[in-house]
């Protein structure tokens, strides 16, 4: 199993025996795909070129000389690639013919499965060659289509209305899917189909003999995948979910995939005290620690004087008092670093006194001279003045 960080990078688990997991030293991949069932893995990079690795027993992996591609996918051992212009490239194994795709024109979205190949037209009809045993290509009449997905003996096709249809193999009910409405989104695992709902939930059908139906709590997902025993969800702060068949403990180990950029802390505040400055923020999402950086000047350059800080505040004792420092924090997920937040600054040594009245109103603040700022609000609320008070 393998996704893609936002960084370019992947992250691969689970079975390596044939080298399908080598590859931590890719950069500037734009998305990944699994041939059917992991034998091999394809990458397309951000300039249209593709990388793969693993099984290469019928040329599945002969695709570096691709050019132009904008969307890759992999079957059992075939790897078919869209390219700009709307036109298919294939390698690998033929059998069944589901690799013969170069007449194919004007293709918008493509989708490999076992021994099947299957293309969206922009127009929303859908083509399809390969293994039809179960049916999986009866397709042809198929309109409106907007997405297409076809994994092992079924297939699979979104709607522009949000309803889906399906053919192929029935054996665990994994067809039984028009009833689905608001979806954005749909895969095809081996027996089971899930869809994307437009709010963040999940719909499932078909086998469950491993657990990967049992998804219904999944919310916030933007993302989803199926496979053969097994359902996988990105959530929207850039967190992984996934149900199913534990082989290779791919399980505990996608749970701690983090493949969004971690969002960057908000809402920094600095506050004086006597030889210390104490710091505190907001995040929204996950973060592992976060590291605090600081500079005499505002804008920076700034110098890290924390790491490792798993809350949402730190307080600085190294500075001089009389002194001003500037401060911005980021957060760190895995090996990926946020933005930096907003800067905050305090002098050392500045102790300010706040003061609220019942609605929450500052009514005044004791500063370090002994002086108040006052300020005073009409019947409204609204602030009318203020001023210094000796």
């Amino acid at each position: 199993m393998a996704g893609v960080r936002s960084n370019g990078t992947v992250v691969a688990v689970g079975d390596n025996s044939n080298g399908q997991l080598d590859v931590s030293s890719w950069t500037g991949i734009a998305e990944v795909a699994e041939g059917y069932p992991g034998y091999h893995t394809v990458g397309l990079k951000s300039d249209g070129t593709v990388m793969a690795a693993g099984d290469n027993d019928y040329g599945q992996l002969d695709v570096s000389s691709w050019t132009d591609i904008s969307q890759v996918s992999a079957g059992f051992y075939h790897t078919v690639g869209l390219k700009s212009d709307g036109t298919v490239v294939a390698a690998g194994r033929n059998r069944y013919s589901s690799i013969e795709v170069s007449g194919w024109t004007d293709i918008i979205q493509i989708s490999a499965g076992e021994y099947q190949t299957v293309g969206l037209k922009s127009d929303g009809t859908v083509v399809a060659v390969g293994q039809n045993s179960s049916g999986q290509l009866e397709v042809t009449s198929w309109t409106d289509i907007i997405q297409v997905h076809t994994f092992e003996n079924h297939t699979v096709g979104l709607k522009s209305d949000g309803t889906v249809v399906a053919v192929g193999r029935n054996t665990a009910g994994q067809l039984e899917v028009s009833s689905w409405t608001d979806i954005i989104k749909v895969v095809a695992g081996a027996d089971h189909t899930i869809g994307l709902r437009s709010d963040g939930t999940i719909v499932a059908v078909g086998e469950n003999d491993e657990g990967q139906l049992n998804i219904e709590s999944w919310t916030n997902m933007i993302q989803i995948s199926a496979g053969i025993e097994h359902t996988v969800g990105l959530r929207s702060d850039g967190s992984v979910l996934i149900e199913g068949f534990d082989q290779y403990n791919i399980v505990e180990k996608v749970s701690s995939w983090y493949l969004l950029d971690p969002i960057q802390p908000t809402n920094l505040v600095a506050v004086s005290g006597d030889a210390q400055i104490q710091l505190s923020w907001n995040i929204i999402g996950n973060a592992d620690h976060y590291i605090v950086k600081r500079s005499n000047t505002s804008g920076g350059p700034y110098q890290i004087i924390a790491s490792n800080i798993v809350e949402e505040n730190y307080t600085d004792t190294t500075i001089i008092n009389g002194n001003t420092y500037y401060y911005v924090v980021s957060a760190i997920v895995g090996d990926i670093e946020s933005e930096l937040s907003n800067e905050a600054y305090a002098t050392g040594g500045s102790v300010y006194t706040y003061f609220y009245d019942e609605d929450g109103r500052l009514m005044s603040i004791i500063m370090p001279t002994g002086e108040s700022m006052v300020y005073e609000y009409d019947q409204n609320g609204n602030l009318m003045r203020s001023y210094i008070q000796e």
